[in-house]
């Protein structure tokens, strides 16, 4: 296993940040979460945004922060690729919106106080975290009281089958072809770290079964209620490309 999957991670994604910010085309004035699947104003489970304090883990390029402000959100951007951070600013400031991004690690909310957050967000980021329940529980503790965390990841199906560039097609917007989503070429429930070349880079994929999820989220005193797995993609035709999960801080 990598020591250090993040810090790889972060240096992957400040390789490919420029050409996938150039190659996506994500919304700013919806929240989305992934390039492929349907935005919030279709399935609706973030509820009223209007003065709501939203921390957004894994922002990328900064669109769903402008679109959380544009919703009358106040909404922080943590992301720990500095190039994806640059960009992020460089839209704000194009879009004429005052938005906050940090550096940083998104296990690492020290910077926020106890009960402090109305919604903690998360949209692709969870694929590349080695140590999600440390992730829970820093969202746990910033999170008020029956608050929300809603986050969206690839669909652990996805990793059951290989191609030469891992799960993923390399142009990150081409279909993958159906004989890609054939019989399964890994077990479901192998959790072995997978190192795949995405755009020609290499990037450390940490994979988890759906159960794994859910018992980490309750036993960090979270309870789920809604789950989701949106309509099959352009790029899964035939199986679903993302989970999305949102659960509540047990509490008054």
């Amino acid at each position: 296993m990598l020591r250090q999957p993040s810090d790889n991670n972060a240096e992957s994604w400040d390789r490919v940040a420029r050409r996938y910010q150039d190659l996506v085309d994500l919304p700013l004035d919806d929240v989305h979460f992934g390039h492929d699947i349907a935005r919030e104003s279709s399935l609706r489970i973030l509820g009223s945004l209007d003065g709501k304090r939203v921390v957004d883990l894994g922002c990328g390029g900064g669109q769903n922060v402008i679109a959380f402000n544009r919703m009358r959100a106040h909404a922080i951007g943590i992301d720990y690729s500095a190039i994806q951070l640059e960009l992020a600013a460089k839209l704000a400031a194009e879009q004429e919106m005052r938005c906050e991004f940090r550096l940083g690690d998104v296990a690492d909310l020290a910077f926020l106080p106890k009960d402090s957050v109305d919604l903690v967000f998360s949209a692709g980021t969870f694929t590349y975290v080695e140590d999600l329940p440390r992730v829970f529980r820093q969202v746990h503790r910033v999170l008020a009281p029956r608050a929300s965390f809603v986050f969206a990841y690839d669909h652990p199906v996805v990793f059951v089958h290989e191609t030469e560039h891992g799960p993923f097609p390399a142009d990150p917007l081409s279909p993958v072809e159906p004989s890609q989503e054939g019989a399964a070429r890994r077990s479901y429930f192998d959790d072995t770290p997978m190192v795949v070349q995405w755009m020609d880079t290499p990037f450390t994929i940490y994979r988890r079964t759906n159960a794994d999820v859910f018992n980490s989220l309750i036993r960090t005193g979270f309870q789920v209620d809604v789950l989701l797995e949106p309509e099959p993609a352009v790029q899964h035709p035939i199986e679903p490309s993302t989970i999305i999960w949102r659960a509540r801080k047990a509490g008054a």
